[in-house]
């Protein structure tokens, strides 16, 4: 009796972080990205919390999609409230935000195998397709259609390259996520290489921009070693991090040679 009661816990826990996981990522990945938006830079902010829900979305079944959407923004909410005024918030935004995870989701399950999602070149441009090209342009063309802007164009351009650059950073590598993978980079080698490559990728990422001509040429360059060293998971993770700490380096005005750069 007290074997399946504990057995029992032990399903319920696994299936309560099921839900509670991706509304934690959603609320850490929004007071990142509302950090960026309130930075003005010549750069489109990044935004996650679409592509976070387009993950969770595409790794679970659909009869599990309505408490992941809630749990995520209610993530999202809880990460505004704390970066912004209540006066600021509107629920337009995270309703389109659901609508665009959903169509990604929906193309991403038809376009992809389940197993080895990211196997070819021809995955990776469906991935882009399906979830960085389709779901942004719909939503923004919501956003124009629900609201007034005194520039639309910049609206809708900086509302689909945001949410494209967060698709292509957050997706692949949520779709390849697995604990099984995550213990067993933990207690192997190549847990060390791949910290070791983030470190160098970042710090030589400071040097290019701080110092060089073309720095995201060279980024780009240093994401293709990682590529090349690491497992495909780990390489994600590390163009993940590379994307997030050069956008707050710009965000930030660490490197004005690259503002001058790219402006």
């Amino acid at each position: 009796m007290t074997k399946n009661k504990n057995q029992t816990g032990v399903a319920l826990s696994f299936q309560a972080a099921h839900y509670l996981m991706p509304g934690l990522v959603s609320f850490l990945f929004t007071l990142f990205s509302l950090e960026l938006y309130l930075w003005a830079t010549n750069l489109a902010p990044l935004w996650f919390p679409s592509a976070i829900m387009m993950a969770a979305f595409w790794r679970n079944p659909v009869r599990r999609w309505p408490l992941i959407g809630l749990s995520c923004m209610a993530g999202t909410a809880c990460a505004s409230l704390i970066m912004l005024p209540a006066s600021n918030l509107n629920a337009i935004y995270p309703a389109i935000n659901l609508i665009e995870a959903i169509i990604g989701a929906v193309l991403l399950r038809r376009m992809l195998p389940r197993e080895a999602p990211l196997n070819n070149l021809r995955d990776w441009l469906k991935v882009a397709i399906g979830g960085a090209v389709i779901p942004p342009v719909i939503s923004g063309l919501l956003v124009l259609a629900l609201g007034h802007y005194s520039d639309p164009l910049q609206t809708f351009t900086v509302w689909v390259l945001s949410e494209a650059i967060g698709c292509l950073a957050v997706v692949p590598p949520g779709m390849l996520f697995s604990v099984e993978q995550l213990q067993r980079n933990f207690s192997s080698r190549r847990f060390l290489e791949t910290v070791l490559i983030l470190i160098i990728t970042l710090a030589l990422s400071y040097v290019v921009m701080r110092w060089l001509p073309w720095p995201f040429t060279f980024i780009i360059v240093l994401l293709m070693w990682s590529a090349i060293r690491l497992p495909q998971i780990s390489a994600l993770t590390v163009a993940l991090l590379t994307v997030m700490c050069v956008s707050m380096i710009i965000a930030l005005k660490i490197t004005p040679v690259v503002l001058t750069d790219v402006s």
